[in-house]
Order: C-alpha cells, then sequence, then structure tokens
C-alpha cells in the first residue's frame, strides 16, 4: 500500500468537533477521523468510512489552541479564510500539540519531508520557549504558547540531536545552559520569575517535573531551592 506521504496526507486522527448548527449558533461535539491534507483537512464519521463529513478549507486559515474552552481541555482553533471558527478537541495535550504544529505548517509542508520539517519546528519553538522562560520574557512566553503552540510540558532532549535539528547557531550556544531534561518551569525557576512561573502553572505545567539528573525545581518567594 502507498504511504501516507505518497498519498500527500499528513497527518490522520480522531478529534473531536463542535458542531454547527443554523445562523451560526453552535450544537454538541461529535467524534470524527481527520485527515490533513496540503490544502484542506476532511473528516468524516469514522476512519472505515468511505465517504467525508465535510471538510476544512486551510488556504489563508489561521490555526492556534483556543482560549475561550475553559472547562474543555486540549481544544484547538481553526479559523478559515472567511472568519469562520472550526472548534476541535485532542484526546491529550501532546496531540493537540502535534495538530496544531502540523496545520500551521500545512503551507510548507510537503509530502516526503513533512515529518522531518515538523520536528525542526516543534524543537525550534520548544528551545525558544525555554530561552524565553530563562530570561523571564512574559510577552515571549505568551506569544509562544498562546500563538505558537509551544508545549508548556516541553523538555530538551539530548544536546547533540537538538542541535543536529536546530540549525541556528545562535540558539545552539544557548542550549547549552540547559540541563537534559529541562521544562519551561526549570528555566522559569532558574530565572526566579514568579510571574512567569505561575503563568506555566495556570498553563498546566507540570509542578514536579525532573530534569536528567533528577532534580526538582521549586521556586518560593523569588528562589528557586
Amino acid at each position: 500500500e502507498p504511504s501516507m506521504a505518497e498519498e500527500g496526507v499528513i497527518r490522520t486522527g480522531y478529534l473531536q468537533k463542535q458542531g454547527g448548527g443554523a445562523k451560526g449558533l453552535t450544537s454538541g461535539w461529535k467524534r470524527r477521523y481527520f485527515v490533513l491534507e496540503c490544502e484542506v483537512l476532511r473528516y468524516k464519521e469514522r476512519d472505515s468510512a468511505k465517504d467525508d463529513k465535510g471538510s476544512i478549507s486551510l488556504s489563508g486559515a489561521q490555526v492556534k489552541p483556543s482560549l475561550t474552552e475553559v472547562f474543555r481541555p486540549n481544544v484547538f482553533e481553526v479559523v478559515d479564510r472567511d472568519g469562520r471558527v472550526w472548534k476541535l478537541q485532542a484526546e491529550n495535550e501532546n496531540d493537540m500539540h502535534e495538530w496544531v504544529i502540523a496545520l500551521q505548517h500545512v503551507g510548507v509542508a510537503r509530502a516526503g519531508a513533512t515529518a522531518d520539517e515538523i520536528t525542526v519546528r516543534r524543537i525550534r519553538v520548544a528551545v525558544s520557549l525555554l530561552i524565553a522562560c530563562r530570561n523571564a520574557d512574559m510577552d515571549e512566553v505568551e506569544r509562544l504558547i498562546d500563538h505558537e503552540a509551544a508545549n508548556v510540558n516541553c523538555s530538551l532532549g539530548k544536546y547533540e540531536s537538538t542541535v543536529r535539528y536546530l540549525k541556528d547557531a545562535s540558539k545552539t550556544a544557548l542550549v547549552r545552559q540547559f540541563t537534559e531534561g529541562d521544562t519551561p518551569l526549570h528555566a522559569a525557576c532558574t530565572s526566579q520569575s514568579i510571574s512567569v512561573v505561575e503563568y506555566l502553572l495556570q498553563r498546566g505545567a507540570v509542578v514536579n517535573a525532573r530534569d536528567a539528573q533528577r532534580y526538582v525545581f521549586v521556586c518560593v518567594r523569588g528562589s528557586a531551592l
């Protein structure tokens, strides 16, 4: 059978989709099987179904995590060129970030290179978030999480692998200041930035995350312990 890349398919999987009702009103959430291609996000009732239930044009679309669904986790939005908002819910946070990154990259992703491009972008965003937290740059932290789908619980991988994908001399040097396994919360505690720490915790940062040396950072009254 042909691979997903050969078929032009970038990503597939189940998501919850908020239904659209009459006069722009919304209805309940339904589980649908989605197929992401270069110009369109198609969905059907189940993976074995032959016919699509509908599709979302991705030409000129914007994709971002949703800030309005307080009681439903892992929701993101696709805003099409006409301004219609499609709300989709992933099964977990990592799945949400993978979908958002794939959708944001759909304009440049092409068969045969998609997986590597998405990996590069994910690592670059993660490193940028670590650096912003270490620098106590709240504006950049918020931008990366709210608009670039940065994973609040991302962690630094092995140095050699990170540098290989990063391909950015200026950031490569900065990566050396982190320990393998460092998370944004570790970096924020190191900078002793209470405001960044509080923001990360509000966005779901794991408070007892450990780095490769098994250290847990606790930030209390401006001190990293």
